[in-house]
């Protein structure tokens, strides 16, 4: 498909014209713009849709192009994005699994340089104009496959600051949660990059359980669990080249009243929790924090108590109103009996 057809004034008329109408009634309709085949006009519909709350800066900027709506679904927020661009920085930057371009748009503004790509040509061309219409620093966009991409830095001796890899989890109909059934094969990676590089970042699936997935990779320094409206969404690794020391964890959680944030470090696992029946209040970590573990830490540095050491909850007499997480407070109780 033409990116010159879908960007012209009959095109994007239509797709604006059709915003808030139902996709399955406008292909049953058939009207569309002539010369363009309505089925790139339709999934162009689609996919802003998506755009407009998972996207709202790429939503609000005129002259961009949606890919398929399995990219803008296995796309970072533009929340999250965000966030991990706080984590990096430097001169040189290569995202090996380019997708829509999202993270390398929002990672690339911490770097003089930056590389993007992508194996799909047509997510290429996407993307070249999309960086092109958000202003973003110049960016250098390869259509090949990470793995083609990598022989090429380890070929020519690259030195990098950061190499980003969000490796795709359904490289079939199926989703997986295996690291290694993931393409690009992360493992087969990691040993022709370390040469040329100092930091690996790694977007992986909230599935993936977190101690076996540190173990596995090495010279992991940092773990992210980032929620959005206590819902996980990404799970981030930052490896650092030959890194050997003290693990750190964060838990962070974005809602529509701010931001909620905890980091620790491995011995936070190590801490015992102290139990109490309901008193008071209830407590519910958020889910980064339900997902990260480290459930007596938490305890102690709220001072609040867990109900059974099977339950993630927690009680307290007087009220902790910065616990980052849900908060209740406890009426009564009821005695767990079939006449109660």
């Amino acid at each position: 498909m033409d990116i010159a057809l879908l960007l012209s004034d009959p095109a994007q008329h239509f797709i604006s014209r059709n915003l808030d109408n139902d996709p399955v009634q406008l292909m049953l309709a058939g009207r569309g713009v002539p010369g363009i085949p309505l089925k790139h006009l339709v999934q162009q519909i689609k996919s802003r849709k998506i755009a407009r709350d998972k996207l709202p800066q790429w939503f609000k900027t005129p002259g961009l192009v949606y890919g398929p709506s399995k990219s803008l679904e296995q796309c970072s927020s533009e929340i999250t994005a965000r966030y991990k661009s706080q984590l990096v920085s430097g001169k040189e930057l290569v995202d090996l699994t380019g997708g829509l371009g999202v993270d390398q748009y929002y990672l690339g503004k911490n770097f003089d340089n930056a590389t993007y790509v992508e194996q799909d040509p047509w997510l290429c061309s996407i993307a070249d104009n999309n960086f092109k219409a958000l202003g973003a620093p110049t960016t250098q966009v390869v259509n090949q496959s990470a793995e083609e991409y990598t022989e090429h830095i380890y070929r020519h001796r690259r030195q990098l600051d950061c190499v980003f890899i969000d490796p795709d989890r359904r490289p079939s109909e199926v989703r997986h949660h295996i690291m290694d059934q993931y393409r690009p094969n992360i493992r087969d990676l990691l040993p022709r990059l370390w040469p040329h590089t100092q930091v690996i970042l790694l977007k992986l699936s909230t599935m993936q359980d977190i101690k076996s997935t540190v173990h596995a990779l090495g010279n992991v320094q940092q773990v992210y669990v980032v929620a959005v409206e206590n819902e996980c969404k990404e799970l981030v690794f930052l490896l650092r080249n030959e890194y050997h020391g003290i693990i750190h964890y964060t838990g962070v959680n974005f809602t529509t009243s701010g931001q909620q944030q905890i980091s620790f470090s491995e011995a936070a696992f190590n801490q015992t929790a102290e139990f109490a029946d309901p008193n008071g209040y209830l407590y519910q970590p958020n889910s980064s924090l339900m997902k990260l573990g480290a459930f007596g830490y938490l305890g102690n540095k709220y001072g609040i108590k867990k109900l059974h050491p099977n339950s993630h909850l927690y009680s307290s007499k007087k009220l902790v109103a910065n616990f980052p997480g849900r908060i209740f407070e406890i009426q009564w109780t009821i005695p767990f009996k079939a006449k109660k």
